[in-house]
């Protein structure tokens, strides 16, 4: 006997973007279904040619995370566990909506060094 499942729907995913402001760095509030957060993205050095890299602080007092983010063309890379998973994140996926709405100007020049 065969099993049926019932289809998932996709949940909603938004964001907003909140320039840097009396002293608090650039942040991003990600919308996932009903839930809400905001986190504060900071580009970092990367090593690796051609590659961008952030940090994303969770800033929730009760629920604190630090997530790494790499960004190369397509490929998107976060520490998280939904990316360890899923292959896939809101961490990653917020940071490429960013910068393909030119919200985060580069900082470092891109290494030379081949991965």
């Amino acid at each position: 006997m065969r099993q049926i499942t019932k289809a998932r729907r996709p949940v909603q995913r938004s964001l907003n973007w909140i320039p840097a402001h009396d002293g608090i760095g650039d942040h991003v509030r990600l919308h996932v279904g009903k839930d809400s957060c905001c986190y504060l993205v900071q580009e970092i050095q990367c090593d690796f040619h051609g590659e961008r890299a952030f940090q994303l602080d969770k800033l929730d007092i009760a629920d604190p995370a630090v997530y790494y983010v790499r960004i190369a063309g397509q490929r998107r890379e976060c520490e998280c566990l939904g990316h360890l998973r899923h292959g896939r994140c809101k961490h990653a996926d917020a940071v490429a909506a960013l910068l393909g709405m030119g919200k985060l100007p580069q900082k470092f020049p891109t290494c030379s060094r081949a991965a």
